[in-house]
């Protein structure tokens, strides 16, 4: 909810300057995500790590794995950094062929991309908080300094010692590997197929484009408040429309998140949310995309509308593969 409500201050002052700057801004962020879902990835097998090992009072196994997933967060880190710095260019072109929108992007882009590293070690030390029980709740840059303080007063409150090794003895580095690239591979595919997305309805147009990259934040607080957001009237009905789309497909999603996010991913076969994720991306999600926007020749509420019925598929295919419990697995079993 805080990452959301910032996006939406961002949008607050953003939108006064244009649909260009809106667009732009929301490119930007759509290459972002990719990195969000990466690194996000990165936490989860952090967290399976030190949930499963810290319930089987394995504390130095337990640290192994939060140093591991440190050093490969902030490894992906350095490489989204530098091709955001170096190709902002060429990759906002990949999008939308509107030249001003591109000049806007680029200097954004480049700034975001200064937070990727803060942002990789922040989310392991969030996850090593949550796996011990303690709440967090901090936002954006400040996000690592509270985080890093809040780490090092755990750790003194419960009298532990810092315990970094990259030699875990539970499990070896090829089957971190075999249990991370899953949910990398699935977590990548499904950013990358939003930013697909993304780029359709860019095509579309630079208006359909910030229409729909205003609903981003609010779909992330479920809220449908867009007054102030931009002065076109036009790009606000569009957003509003989407917002209602949204609402309606909203409760699947939620239930998607909590069994395929949150419930299966964390018994450790990370295989099966990689499966659901190709499938309800690429095989039903962008196809029905390309056609609605290409073929059908829809504008950006139809297309999204059609392109969220993945959500279903999703939702589908999931309750079948938690009612079978095949996703239940202990790590470190022979």
């Amino acid at each position: 909810m805080l990452q959301s409500s910032f996006s939406i201050i961002d949008q607050l002052m953003i939108g006064q300057l244009g649909e260009n700057s809106i667009a732009a801004v929301g490119l930007g962020g759509n290459f972002m995500l990719i990195f969000s879902v990466v690194i996000g990835a990165i936490g989860t097998v952090a967290g399976i790590l030190i949930s499963q090992f810290i319930g089987a009072d394995d504390e130095r196994e337990a640290w192994r794995g939060f140093t591991v997933s440190n050093l490969f967060g902030i490894a992906v880190a350095m490489i989204f950094m530098l091709a955001s710095f170096c190709f902002a260019n060429s990759i906002l072109g990949l999008y939308t062929t509107d030249a001003e929108t591109i000049i806007i992007g680029t200097p954004y882009l480049r700034i975001l991309s200064f937070t990727f590293i803060p942002m990789a070690i922040s989310t392991v030390v969030a996850t090593w908080l949550r796996c011990n029980e303690h709440a967090t709740a901090i936002s954006q840059m400040l996000n690592l300094l509270f985080m890093l303080a809040g780490f090092v007063y755990c750790l003194q409150k419960e009298k532990k010692n810092i315990l970094f090794s990259i030699q875990m003895e539970k499990i070896s580095m090829a089957e971190y590997m075999i249990m991370i690239m899953p949910i990398l591979i699935s977590e990548f595919l499904w950013s990358l197929g939003q930013n697909i997305n993304s780029a359709v309805y860019g095509h579309i147009g630079t208006d359909s484009l910030a229409a729909y990259t205003l609903t981003c934040p609010i779909q992330g607080l479920f809220v449908g408040a867009l007054s102030g957001l931009s002065a076109a009237a036009g790009v606000k009905s569009v957003a509003q429309l989407l917002l209602i789309v949204f609402a309606i497909y909203a409760p699947v999603k939620v239930i998607n998140m909590i069994l395929g996010g949150g419930i299966i991913r964390s018994g450790g076969n990370t295989k099966i949310i990689m499966i659901i994720d190709i499938v309800g991306t690429w095989l039903v999600g962008i196809p029905l995309c390309l056609f609605a926007a290409y073929v059908l020749k829809l504008s950006i509420v139809p297309v999204y509308a059609i392109l969220s019925v993945e959500e279903i598929v999703r939702l589908v295919i999931t309750l079948v593969m938690f009612k079978k419990k095949t996703w239940m697995r202990t790590i470190g079993e022979s």
